[in-house]
């Protein structure tokens, strides 16, 4: 799990900080689920889809803030 939240905040780090604050941590935890849950959607749809490109991703709108 170590591993994982490092490669997260090589992503998330733009001003080169060692240690992620809590606003990047938060940033870097959604987009880790985001990425979980489309992989598990990707495991579901049939491989034909995905080489023709007939598929979606899930959309990044905050759904609670268009309520």
């Amino acid at each position: 799990m170590q591993q994982a939240q490092e490669i997260l905040w090589n992503i998330f780090s733009d001003d080169g900080s060692l240690d992620p604050d809590a606003a990047a941590s938060r940033a870097a935890q959604a987009m880790a689920r985001y990425a979980r849950r489309e992989v598990s959607c990707m495991s579901l749809t049939d491989k034909e889809a995905i080489l023709s490109g007939n598929f979606m991703f899930t959309s990044l709108e905050n759904q609670k803030a268009r309520e």
